[in-house]
């Protein structure tokens, strides 16, 4: 039985349906547009089932448009709002944008968010769309942020709520899903409460779920009266569907594939008729292979195939075999160019957004005649053939071969028949001849009961409840719990053994959410008050629904974050959390590119890469290498390690809200480190290198690679560099090379300056006052996720540990904040304190300062910071002097050689900027020394000074981890050398003090050889004069610890080529 669309809708309206009739199914579901009553709709794949959303759509349109006369909706949209949830992003898209181009003349404003759409631009989205198209975890991200002003009246302004493939509820996602979809209804039940239920409509639900076998339980969760809970069997269907199980010995089940791939020739000239077929295979690897095995095959079949085509393509006509050749040229990849060639294609997470954009429009023009996929095809893009081929039941999951799920079987099933283009659909099920009976009269077989999966997220879901100040109390626990699809399966099931005892059951309901809130507690995400009723979320619990994270993810970072001691500790941690190794596997095809990118990466794996973690290890850090190309990988491994870095940074933001809001606590070395790694991640870049220029936007990873050439690899150094050189990297004619000198005049810049003063009453407690100026801008570097720009100060030491963190808003203005510190009675000497200040999303553009806190009134201040500011020597000169007559130096296995070049001494000595390396290496003072008495008679006591200072010079560096090889390279750019003008000062004072010494001849007495190793160009640099007696904070800044000391000689030497 059909029915005409005109017969049933507006004449204004009927252009939004495709079609001119309904067939029987739809005409079944009319009362979507009848009434306003929830609907559940369970029906096989390709019944039209679709219809009853865009039926329901149509009424809201229809009440809303009545006394419009132009039929076309205002500017300020639908009253109320209409919410869309798939479960896959690739529905989203496909029914989203056909949904914007056939509502288009009704003036429905359609709005696809999903995980590509960032909290930015969500608020503008909720408060503009008419109709949102969203996944259940995107959704459920957004009306958790209850710091968003659109989000609590977009949950309150919700008409119609469409569920598609409602029976997800049942998998491993199905928690989510159920959860939000629970928020929306108590949501609706409080509005009610609160406002005159006459005035407030309820909220309509129209969910579509394949066939399953306890569809009254999910309808009675869903408030779909019984009469409005329509199911339909396969005779719906408008194509039928024929089934066919074939099966075969298989000895291997590992290699099973090629026994499949040498007879799937033969299936599809038995069944396709010589229309398009869609062939389901078990792996990413076996699309590919089992479509190279289908074109030998043909070629075997078919040899020297000429014009008439091979096996499939003869069934094309000449234009469309030349269309077909035509169109495999745009494709990028040579093995795929070579397959479509042939009229074979294949379809997985491996291949360019591009290439599979292209297969699937060869495949719905019917030029492709095979296509090989993956299953979640079977539930994502919708592309129905003639043939349907699952080529394998056996699925790796969990670490074993498993047979497939009927539910996932029957959706592959259902692609089967096009409507429209054939009157039959076929699907052929290849198995083994162990599980062939298994298969057998799919048509008849029951389908599976659902299986509610929040219990395993319970505690999440509650937190997020209490967190948005929904559940205040146990009795508001309750009625939430009541509103799950989890507790009508729990009633029912001990309805029988409780003899439908309400009281029995209030218990059982009571215990249930008083053991979940327990579990909270222990984790300090909720707090009870005194009289142990009402209940209220800590800091933890609102940063661990803002951020969507797990119990599981949380219990690791609060155990094993405090442990760490350095930054690389900090990044294996976070590698280990259980939403980032989700879905994560070492495929063997892999294992190679996976060890290659392990020799490129900053804190590699031991060994090889084997499991889960030491993957999710290497690829996070191929997103923060700028040396690692993503063109250097294939797309598969490209895509999971952007998935691998949005789900890091999620976690590095909320690990930054807990450290921040003293949540989580632990040694100085676990805190800094964390600060370093999160701020990296969440920015893509390592903590510290030439990467951290990645945050400037413009900056690519070759102009990166450039100015790390020439020892700029930092902010700082980048900021303090000669613009004459930053042209002569990025090119002077670069329209570029001019705005980033503008731009770094913008980067923020902090300026510290600390005071500490005693307690006068009982002199146990000192008062650390900070005075922190801020100068700069945000707005010109990429950070990935900032929800607000904020800094921080961080006071602690090596020897006193933590002490304290405090965030502050970055305004432009001032400011002044105070700490309490416990009097430390120990030796003077280790009474340092580090004070910290960053951003908290940016890294790189953090000032340090080190003072002695237990001194009465001392004012400490940056004395780097202040001498790099103010001298007008770092600005670009304008004349230079001519060249004269000076030494260069040479390095061959240890031993230093000289020659005469055309340039001066002071010139080529102050490419040298660490003074103490001069003294350090016995053959280069001796030659400097004595050079400089020649030509300029100046630097000999300058050295000598160096060497001094070199011995009592204490080795302290501001972190609580000795700097890297990327940080010195950073630091040197801020120490201090020496020019012209000071070496002539400091003439005569240099002679004497050599004689007093008597150290002349010694300096040639070691021979010790040294490594040769990369040449480091690093920029000049002022000598600031001192301002303490005690230890120079900004020379402990700059001290290198005694391993790096080899590097650092040869740099040297080497800089002088």
């Amino acid at each position: 039985m059909a029915s005409e669309v005109s017969s049933i809708l507006p004449s204004y309206l009927t252009p939004a349906i495709p079609y001119h009739t309904f067939n029987r199914m739809q005409v079944a579901c009319i009362e979507a547009w009848d009434s306003d009553c929830n609907m559940l709709v369970s029906a096989p794949t390709g019944s039209g089932k679709t219809l009853c959303f865009e039926l329901a759509l149509l009424r809201y349109l229809h009440l809303a448009l009545t006394s419009s006369e132009k039929k076309y909706l205002p500017a300020s949209g639908l009253p109320r709002k209409v919410v869309f949830i798939a479960p896959t992003k690739a529905i989203c898209m496909e029914k989203g944008h056909d949904w914007k181009r056939r509502y288009a003349f009704l003036g429905l404003r359609v709005e696809i968010m999903t995980g590509d759409v960032y909290a930015a631009g969500s608020n503008s989205i909720l408060l503009n769309a008419d109709l949102i198209l969203t996944t259940a975890e995107k959704w459920d991200s957004l009306t958790r942020n209850t710091c968003s002003q659109a989000v609590p009246g977009v949950l309150s302004n919700i008409a119609l709520l469409f569920v598609d493939e409602v029976h997800h509820i049942g998998n491993s996602r199905g928690g989510t899903l159920e959860s939000v979809i629970t928020r929306m209804f108590v949501t609706s039940d409080q509005l009610k409460q609160n406002i005159s239920s006459a005035q407030v409509q309820s909220l309509r639900v129209i969910a579509l779920s394949a066939t399953v076998k306890n569809v009254g339980e999910v309808g009675r969760w869903l408030r779909v009266d019984p009469e409005h809970i329509l199911q339909f069997d396969q005779s719906y269907r408008p194509i039928q569907l024929e089934y066919a199980v074939l099966s075969y010995p298989i000895r291997n089940r590992w290699q099973s594939s090629k026994v499949y791939d040498s007879r799937i020739l033969g299936v599809w000239q038995k069944f396709s008729s010589g229309k398009p077929a869609l062939i389901f295979c078990t792996s990413r690897r076996q699309t590919s292979s089992s479509a190279a095995a289908m074109v030998e095959n043909l070629n075997r079949v078919s040899p020297g195939s000429g014009s008439d085509g091979n096996a499939l393509t003869k069934h094309l006509s000449f234009e469309e075999r030349n269309q077909l050749r035509t169109e495999a040229q745009r494709c990028s990849d040579k093995s795929l160019r070579a397959l479509l060639m042939n009229g074979v294609g294949c379809h997985n997470a491996e291949m360019s957004p591009q290439n599979r954009q292209l297969v699937e429009r060869l495949f719905r023009e019917c030029l492709l005649l095979c296509l090989f996929s993956t299953s979640t095809l079977a539930q994502g893009v919708n592309l129905p053939a003639r043939l349907v081929v699952v080529a394998g039941t056996s699925v790796y999951y969990d670490g074993s071969l498993q047979e497939c799920d009927k539910n996932m079987l029957l959706q592959m099933c259902g692609r089967a028949g096009r409507p429209g283009l054939d009157t039959k659909g076929v699907a052929v099920i290849m198995t083994s001849n162990t599980n062939a009976r298994r298969y057998q009269n799919m048509e008849k077989a029951l389908p599976t009961r659902l299986q509610s999966q929040l219990k395993a997220t319970l505690e999440e879901s509650m937190n997020a409840e209490i967190a948005r100040q929904f559940i205040t109390d146990i009795p508001q626990a309750m009625l939430f719990l009541k509103s799950t699809f989890y507790w009508v399966q729990e009633k029912e099931k001990h309805r029988i053994e409780l003899l439908d005892d309400e009281g029995k059951l209030n218990a059982l309901l009571t215990t249930t959410a008083v053991e979940a809130m327990k579990k909270l507690a222990r984790l300090g995400l909720v707090r009870f008050d005194d009289d142990l009723f009402g209940v209220n979320s800590t800091n933890a619990g609102v940063t661990m629904a803002k951020y969507c994270l797990s119990c599981e993810t949380l219990g690791l970072l609060m155990t094993e974050i405090p442990k760490v001691s350095s930054p690389a500790g900090a990044l294996r941690v976070l590698a280990a959390a259980p939403e980032v190794l989700e879905g994560v596997c070492v495929r063997r095809a892999e294992k190679k590119s996976l060890n290659e990118l392990n020799e490129f990466i900053r804190v590699p794996v031991h060994g090889k890469v084997k499991e889960p973690l030491d993957k999710a290890i290497v690829l996070i850090q191929v997103i923060l290498n700028a040396t690692i190309t993503t063109s250097c990988i294939d797309f598969s491994l490209q895509s999971e390690a952007l998935r691998l870095a949005k789900s890091v940074s999620r976690i590095c933001s909320c690990l930054l809200s807990l450290v921040l809001g003293l949540s989580l606590k632990g040694p100085y070395e676990a805190i800094f480190s964390t600060l370093q790694v999160c701020r990296g991640l969440v920015s893509r870049c390592y903590w510290d290198g030439p990467t951290v220029l990645r945050q400037i936007r413009g900056l690519t990873s070759a102009r990166i690679k450039a100015l790390s050439r020439h020892g700029i690899s930092s902010i700082e150094a980048l900021r303090m560099a000669d613009f004459s050189l930053i042209y002569e990297i990025i090119g002077a004619k670069s329209p570029f090379a001019k705005v980033l000198r503008e731009r770094m005049n913008e980067i923020p810049r902090f300026y510290v300056k600390a005071n500490a003063t005693r307690n006068t009453h009982d002199g146990q407690i000192t008062h650390i006052q900070v005075h922190v100026t801020y100068s700069g801008q945000l707005g010109h570097l990429k950070v990935r996720r900032r929800p607000e720009e904020g800094g921080f100060i961080l006071l602690g030491s090596h020897s006193r540990g933590f002490l304290d963190i405090k965030a502050f808003q970055l305004d432009g203005n001032d400011k002044e904040i105070t700490f309490q510190v416990p009097r430390d009675s120990r030796p003077s000497r280790e009474k340092w304190i580090d004070v910290i200040v960053g951003t908290v999303n940016i890294i790189g553009i953090d000032e340090t300062v080190r003072f002695l806190c237990d001194r009465q009134d001392q004012d400490c201040r940056s004395p780097a910071r202040t001498a790099l500011a103010n001298n007008d020597k770092l600005k670009p000169k304008a004349h230079h002097k001519p060249p004269e007559h000076v030494a260069n130096l040479s390095v061959t296995d240890g031993r230093v050689s000289k020659r005469f070049v055309q340039t001066t001494v002071s010139q080529a000595l102050s490419r040298i900027s660490n003074r103490k390396t001069i003294a350090r290496v016995p053959e280069v003072r001796a030659y400097v020394v004595a050079e400089e008495e020649k030509h300029t008679k100046a630097p000999a006591n300058v050295i000598m000074k160096a060497e001094e200072k070199a011995e009592t010079s204490p080795d302290i560096s501001p972190g609580p981890s000795s700097p890297s090889p990327h940080e010195a390279n950073a630091m040197q750019s801020e120490i201090p050398t020496l020019d012209d003008a000071n070496c002539t000062q400091a003439a005569t004072r240099s002679q004497k003090k050599t004689q007093r010494h008597g150290r002349s001849q010694a300096l040639f007495s070691s021979k010790k050889a040294r490594p040769c190793l990369t040449r480091t160009e690093v920029p000049d640099a002022p000598v600031p004069e001192a301002t303490h007696s005690s230890p120079d904070p900004c020379q402990v800044r700059k001290s290198f610890h005694k391993e790096q000391h080899c590097r650092e000689y040869d740099d040297m030497l080497r800089s002088l080529f």
